[in-house]
């Protein structure tokens, strides 16, 4: 159009000639992608409401266009041949629009396909009293029923909603996975760890005679699936690639956790029953004779610590440090021997 009715030097013939062949060569490229993309997602979702149809049509008006530029002819005679060609198409204009609007969801296929496959994911929930959340979803959910593959106004605006979504639906969800996850709500199960009864039964789980072991599994089976629960993920960049966070929590699910008190019983009931399995006659008797044979070799110290112990004296500390004692007593024991002083 810029030239029509104009009489062009062989100079300028030259130059439009030389700018076609590189618009044909750029846009083959574009239209070879765009072809091959619509082949292998032309039944993808995102098109359920888009004229396919009409993009193939356009593409091989396009296609028709292109050939008509012939790199092998002189300037001169590609020229008239591409104008021949471009007066049996009709609407060159509406050709070219519908074109750079097929190219311009090719650019945004990407986006386009993360923002429909995100706002579909199995994880995603919606909490059934957030209304302001839902009418966002259904903004963006509606958008998708729009022929997007010529209307790249309803792209921007499909960009623009999504973005209003998943900054309300990320506020929503990290506000609600921290307050069942985080580490502060996990810190008492930590501290439960390094308290006195607690090392005492996992020490005395050592002791195969006790039944400490079987307690301890049972509350070492709790604070496992207590603690697996525990997310110090970064929430926003795991949002930001999907609607759940990487440990898999979704919005609106319950995350109860055993009662502290109930654990601490527990493990007092494991330390009990050691206690009254070391009051049995077999192991009793066993203990007496190792507190007997500690005060043969003169080591009264620790043979009233143990004799204490027994009669359950002191605190679980000092349980704690006289454990080492009783693992010996009940698995090693000691061997007094007696030698005639006149031989040695």
């Amino acid at each position: 159009q810029k030239f029509q009715g104009q009489r062009l030097t062989v100079t300028q013939q030259e130059t439009l000639w030389q700018t076609l062949i590189e618009f044909k060569k750029n846009t083959k490229f574009q239209l070879q992608a765009i072809k091959t993309f619509l082949n292998k997602f032309h039944s993808h979702p995102i098109f359920a409401f888009s004229d396919l149809n009409l993009a193939q049509e356009t593409l091989q008006q396009l296609e028709q266009l292109l050939e008509a530029i012939k790199g092998s002819l002189t300037a001169t005679s590609g020229l008239k041949r591409f104008c021949e060609t471009l007066r049996e198409i009709s609407f060159i204009d509406i050709l070219w629009a519908r074109f750079q609007a097929i190219h311009e969801f090719y650019k945004k296929r990407e986006k386009t396909c993360f923002i429909y496959e995100y706002l579909h994911h199995p994880d995603l929930h919606l909490l059934p009293d957030d209304h302001e959340l839902k009418a966002h979803y259904k903004e963006v959910t509606e958008i998708f029923k729009k022929n997007l593959l010529f209307n790249p106004s309803a792209l921007l605006s499909l960009e623009e909603h999504f973005s209003n979504f998943h900054k309300a639906y990320t506020q929503v969800y990290k506000e609600k996975h921290n307050s069942y996850l985080t580490p502060e709500r996990f810190n008492d199960y930590f501290k439960l760890q390094q308290e006195p009864d607690y090392k005492l039964l996992k020490l005395w789980s050592s002791l195969p005679v006790l039944p400490a072991r079987a307690y301890l599994e049972k509350i070492e089976k709790k604070l496992n699936k207590v603690l697996k629960q525990l997310c110090q993920a970064d929430v926003e960049a795991c949002l930001a690639e999907s609607p759940v966070c990487t440990c898999g929590w979704k919005l609106g699910q319950k995350v109860d956790l055993p009662s502290i008190s109930i654990l601490k019983n527990q493990i007092q009931e494991g330390i009990n029953a050691s206690m009254q399995a070391l009051q049995s006659p077999p192991l009793n008797n066993r203990l007496e004779t190792y507190i007997k044979a500690l005060k043969e070799i003169g080591n009264k110290e620790k043979a009233n610590q143990l004799a204490s112990f027994l009669k359950k004296k002191g605190e679980v500390e000092e349980w704690l440090a006289i454990t080492p004692e009783l693992k010996n007593a009940l698995l090693q024991g000691i061997t007094v021997v007696e030698r005639n002083l006149d031989t040695l």
